[in-house]
């Protein structure tokens, strides 16, 4: 299974398709997403 390219534009798209506008993520650049952070977007997807 190929592991998907996260970018800044998919983070935006779904925390805005979620009603997260303003989150942290949106602001943290994806290169400094530590384990928090990614849990933190995999819970997001989970729900949304």
């Amino acid at each position: 299974m190929e592991k998907e390219r996260l970018t800044k534009k998919k983070v935006l798209e779904l925390l805005k398709k979620c009603n997260k506008m303003p989150h942290y993520l949106a602001s943290k650049p994806i290169k400094k997403w530590d384990k928090y952070d990614k849990s933190n977007w995999k819970s997001l997807k989970e729900k949304c």
